[in-house]
């Protein structure tokens, strides 16, 4: 599906049945994240997720809406309905979309995306979760463990609305942690250590 068409066919979609203005919002993500203790995989999720949300404005009126299903039915359902309760709102003089400018983000410039998140296998994710706990756990000091976790995600994000705005980025997320307990009954202590980064070279080494 392509989302930018997506969120450009609702704007159309909306104002051709009454909105003033519309504003889309669409978000599709990934996640994996996997908890290891004392060197068994305790948990692990992988998930995809989309949503989209949008505001319409009809004489100075607002209204809101999301759905995860984005089906063009229910989205065409979804704006027609976020039309007709902007009659139950009250009205804002001050309402509306900002003005378009022609100043624009070099959205690669801010390297917000690391594609070396999106090509790394599950089986090297659980296994860096594994090796941090080993490291840790050399230490005699330590006398047990809540567990290492790794977790990654990956979401791009694309914006559209009423005055000609069309933009979409991507975003990725990588994180380490682990949580450890020293000493004996009168004297135990806990500790975490975590890192997390937008590129997972970044990644603080354990």
């Amino acid at each position: 599906m392509k989302l930018k068409e997506l969120a450009e066919g609702l704007v159309t979609f909306g104002k051709v049945n009454g909105a003033d203005e519309v504003e889309i919002s669409i978000l599709d993500g990934y996640e994996f994240s996997v908890d290891v203790r004392l060197g068994k995989t305790e948990n692990l999720v992988e998930a995809g997720s989309r949503a989209l949300g949008l505001k319409v404005i009809k004489d100075k009126k607002t209204a809101f809406a999301s759905s995860s299903d984005l089906s063009k039915e229910a989205l065409e359902q979804l704006v027609r309905n976020a039309i007709k309760r902007t009659k139950l709102a009250s009205p804002d003089e001050f309402s509306g979309l900002p003005t378009l400018s022609k100043k624009r983000v070099d959205i690669p410039s801010l390297k917000l995306f690391d594609p070396e998140i999106p090509s790394l296998d599950s089986a090297k994710k659980i296994a860096l979760a594994t090796e941090t706990e080993r490291i840790a756990l050399k230490d005699k000091r330590i006398t047990n463990s809540h567990g290492a976790s790794f977790e990654t995600r990956e979401i791009r994000i694309v914006f559209a609305n009423s005055n000609g705005f069309l933009e979409e980025y991507e975003q990725t997320f990588c994180g380490l942690s682990i949580g450890l307990l020293a000493g004996g009954t009168d004297n135990q202590v806990e500790d975490y250590w975590s890192s997390s980064k937008l590129h997972f070279k970044e990644l603080d080494s354990p």
